[in-house]
């Protein structure tokens, strides 16, 4: 008979559904996800500026979520917000001696609808994906739901950046600037629909050693009184194996606007054959 007794010292344990908002501060960091932490609807997880999170490697003690045998933060219809500074960066990464890419699986969505995603100034590496959406995962602009990842760098990621699939509506914003994405499969994979004036923005990125394409599926619907719903992808340096584009779908003709503007991008294929 084999005993293992695991003890961690000086780190806080997270698992589990959080039963109310909550704030992961500095002066309880770091932090060790032991299984997944589920952010239920009306409820927001903040991390406050330096904190570190490590995922346990490989594992799940909650046995839930997308994965059961590795730990994730799940947005169930709340809000994450992990905003941190040019001098007090947030860290989410694995403890591993040795880590690998899917130590831990990601952020993931399994609620329809979600709240506020806001990313900024983090370090995020090694998990399966770093946005997993529910087939369809909703952002409502006119409730205040938008997505933002800025001044972060995402590394070292067994799949994709984000995966199947997002709908934007009634305005919603999605905004991806000054990051750096590393060691990656596609950056945005199947699936993604945009309607009623909702704008996603790729600004100022550097995407290096990306696996496949960097866009497999997005398409555009809708022309409103603020103008058509928009992709705005510009001055980004992007690196990828096979292709950068594979299928965007406009059914948004405007005589005003551009609905899909791409300017002063650096894109090289490694493989183009």
């Amino acid at each position: 008979v084999t005993v293992e007794d695991v003890a961690f010292y000086n780190v806080t344990l997270k698992s589990g559904a959080i039963s109310d908002s909550e704030t992961w501060g500095a002066d309880n960091s770091p932090y060790l996800v032991t299984g997944d932490v589920t952010v239920g609807s009306g409820m927001t997880l903040t991390v406050s500026p330096g904190v570190e999170v490590f995922f346990k490697e490989v594992s799940d003690d909650q046995s839930s979520g997308k994965d059961v045998n590795r730990s994730e933060i799940i947005i169930d219809g709340g809000s994450l917000i992990a905003v941190g500074t040019e001098s007090d960066s947030i860290w989410f990464t694995s403890n591993a001696e040795e880590p690998a890419s899917s130590d831990w699986y990601g952020f993931s969505f399994i609620d329809s609808q979600v709240g506020v995603i806001d990313l900024q100034y983090a370090s995020v590496s090694y998990m399966t994906y770093g946005f997993k959406f529910n087939s369809a995962t909703y952002f409502y602009g006119e409730e205040g739901d938008y997505l933002n990842v800025s001044h972060s760098h995402f590394r070292d990621i067994a799949s994709h950046i984000m995966d199947s699939g997002f709908r934007l509506y009634s305005g919603a914003l999605m905004t991806f600037e000054h990051n750096i994405f590393s060691r990656y499969n596609y950056f945005l994979n199947s699936n993604n629909y945009m309607y009623g004036g909702s704008i996603l923005t790729i600004d100022d990125n550097v995407m290096e050693d990306g696996g496949y394409y960097f866009i497999d599926e997005l398409r555009l619907y809708d022309v409103t009184e603020d103008g058509p719903t928009k992709m705005v992808m510009t001055n980004n340096d992007i690196n990828s194996s096979y292709a950068a584009f594979d299928y965007i779908h406009i059914n948004n003709y405007s005589e005003d606007e551009y609905s899909v503007i791409m300017k002063d991008n650096n894109i090289t294929v490694d493989n183009n054959s």
